[in-house]
């Protein structure tokens, strides 16, 4: 009884696989880049100067700080929100009017060392290009980045 069960059982795997054999795969969606790029006018990195990341943070909310990187023409933009979240982290959010009103989002950061540190990225959800804060050799950088690399918030 026990072989004629083993048997039985083996032949419906035998059944069940040769139907998934015969099943067409599922369509895997292609992901395309169908969005149009905002940040074609700027180089893929912008130098940025640590004293150009400090200021934007003495700026107080509705401001029009003039943001001047170092390597591009500089560009307006405007300080829509503030946020302390303890003495080691301060946040700001700024749009940038010249770029369709891309958001700006940048946070402060003390370290252990009493040291500064930057975080920060701009990127608009309708477009396929974005900027990440990037630090190499002591000098910080907006490196251009493919949109679908982000988390859109």
């Amino acid at each position: 009884m026990h072989k004629l069960y083993c048997a039985f059982l083996l032949l419906a795997c035998f059944a069940s696989s040769a139907k998934a054999q015969n099943q067409e795969p599922l369509p895997v969606p292609k992901q395309t880049s169908d969005k149009p790029l905002l940040f074609t006018s700027l180089p893929t990195r912008i130098s940025i100067s640590k004293e150009e990341l400090r200021k934007l943070f003495e700026a107080d909310i509705s401001t029009t700080i003039h943001f001047q990187p170092s390597n591009v023409q500089g560009f307006q933009c405007t300080l829509i929100d503030k946020v302390k979240r303890d003495d080691h982290l301060q946040s700001v959010n700024m749009i940038l009017p010249s770029f369709d009103h891309a958001l700006f989002t940048l946070s402060q950061i003390l370290n252990p060392d009493n040291t500064i540190r930057y975080a920060g990225r701009v990127i608009h959800p309708r477009y396929g290009d974005a900027y990440q804060l990037t630090f190499e050799n002591n000098q910080y950088y907006l490196d251009k980045q493919k949109q679908r690399l982000f988390m859109v918030e």
